[in-house]
């Protein structure tokens, strides 16, 4: 199950990135005239960048922001199951939060 959790965390790291170069791009030409525009939308700007630099230029800056997003993710799993563990533990014991709770 973990591995399948991995895999989709990887995957979904792919496709975000590529989008933020996408919108990078668009966004960094907003402030450009108007007549020399490089990418006029989302799938013209995929078209171009992979036309002109490869289906690389996609994926620039990659390893950078792995290094930032894969601890996040590894900080919030491992908070998640802290948390769950300890919760679990704690209701584990029904009879004495219920006689808390009715006094």
């Amino acid at each position: 199950m973990r591995a399948i959790s991995l895999d989709c965390l990887a995957h979904a790291a792919d496709y975000a990135l590529s989008h933020q170069v996408i919108r990078t791009r668009l966004r960094e030409e907003r402030g450009v005239n108007k007549s020399t525009l490089k990418y006029g939308s989302l799938l013209n700007a995929f078209q171009v960048i992979a036309r002109e630099e490869g289906l690389r230029g996609l994926y620039g800056g990659m390893g950078t922001h792995l290094v930032r997003v894969v601890p996040n993710s590894a900080i919030l799993f491992l908070t998640y199951e802290v948390v769950s563990a300890y919760l679990n533990s704690r209701s584990s014991a029904p009879a004495a939060l219920s006689s808390v709770s009715s006094e």
